[in-house]
This record gives structure tokens, sequence and C-alpha cells, in this order.
């Protein structure tokens, strides 16, 4: 008596390799969002998993030089809206996003107190968004209006939860 396969176990192997390879792309990172330095020696990335943005992100300083994590979020990453602003010599970065803000040291990545640049960092937001006067302009960027302003100012930007 012959013994016949319904299912060649080199077939099924394929597909549990198929499925495994899916699965772990969904922990790998994607560059969702690039903000280039004016003299575009610099930029700021913000990487999220793939498939889901949502289930981490990071924010990393790009020179020609380096490449430096300035911060990680190791839980749900919902990202509606990001702002950087340059210093005027690119020395220093601040970027506000998912809620937080950080500043750094651009030559060394370093963090600096967010405070030392809260006065140019509001008036580079007043500045590209047209805010009124007498709104505070990182009041408005935890507003949800500042999330349509965003993606209306930036339309290169897709996430999967958008």
């Amino acid at each position: 008596m012959q013994i016949v396969r319904l299912v060649p176990w080199d077939l099924v192997r394929a597909i549990a390799i198929l499925v495994a390879s899916a699965a772990l792309q969904g922990c790998g990172w994607e560059r969702t969002m690039r903000f280039q330095s004016p003299s575009g020696m610099s930029a700021i990335e913000i990487w999220q998993t793939r498939f889901v943005n949502t289930l981490k992100a990071r924010v990393e300083l790009v020179t020609k030089q380096k490449r430096i994590v300035l911060y990680t979020q190791q839980r749900e990453a919902w990202i509606e809206f990001v702002h950087v602003y340059w210093s005027p010599d690119e020395a220093t970065v601040g970027v506000f996003a998912a809620n937080g803000e950080l500043a750094a040291d651009v030559k060394t990545g370093r963090p600096i107190p967010f405070e030392r640049i809260r006065k140019e960092f509001a008036q580079s937001i007043r500045d590209t968004y047209h805010l009124p006067p007498g709104e505070d302009p990182i009041d408005w960027a935890h507003l949800y209006d500042s999330q349509f302003a965003f993606l209306r100012l930036h339309p290169e930007i897709h996430l999967t939860y958008h």
C-alpha cells in the first residue's frame, strides 16, 4: 500500500518560512519621516515599526559623519505631529514629537535642556504654521488641529494609522 502525501513537506516548510519572515518584518524599522537641516548637512529622522507604525519609534540625528539615536519610544508611538527646529548655525536641534520634546547638540548628539531653545522653537512653530499672536505654539502643537496642519504641510508622509 502506498501512502499519498496530501501536502509535500517542502511546501509546508516554505510556507512556514514565509509566514515567519512576514511576522519578523513587523519587528523591523522603517524610516517614516525625514527633516533636513537648512544647509542639508544634517537631518532628523523618525523611524517606526514596519507595517504597524504605532508599535515603537525612535528619533535619530544624522550627519555626514555619524548617526545618533536621540530618543527611543519602546511602547505605543502614535506620532501625529512633528516639528524640528535648527538653530541658525545648525549647532543645535530641537524636536517635538509624540507629545515630547528634546534638544541636542548637533556636533556631539548630547542632549541639552529644551528650555535653552524653547523661545526660538516656539517662534519656529508660529512662523511655519502661521499661528496668530497670543496663541502659545507649543500648546497648539498638542492640539488636534496641529495634526491636520502637519499632514497638509507634509503630504510626503504616509503612516499606517492615517
